[in-house]
């Protein structure tokens, strides 16, 4: 973005366990002008990004139960369907195996 022949950025810095904050904070504000610093818990950049995979999460579980439900249903008409289509072979089967043990 060019505002009065200035160019405006934004950076991230994760800092590490043996890192001096303190120095890297000034040499940063002596190379560059700083307008302001903004905590992770304000930027709603961050934010958005978190918000977002709680969301994806929420929804694989909602998904989690739904798909098996669907498999079930779609299973259960296909079965009905062919006994159905084979009602008069499963009886006609039923009553020979009723004959020969009865």
């Amino acid at each position: 973005m060019f505002f009065f022949n200035a160019v405006s950025c934004q950076y991230l810095v994760r800092y590490g366990e043996n890192s001096d904050i303190i120095a890297f904070r000034k040499e940063i504000h002596n190379k560059y002008y700083m307008r302001s610093y903004s905590v992770a818990s304000e930027n709603n950049r961050i934010l958005m990004v978190e918000q977002q995979t709680e969301m994806f999460i929420v929804m694989s579980y909602v998904l989690l139960c739904i798909f098996p439900l669907i498999g079930v249903a779609l299973i259960t008409i296909i079965i009905s369907r062919k006994v159905k289509s084979e009602q008069r072979m499963i009886g006609m089967l039923f009553r020979m195996i009723f004959k020969i043990y009865c």
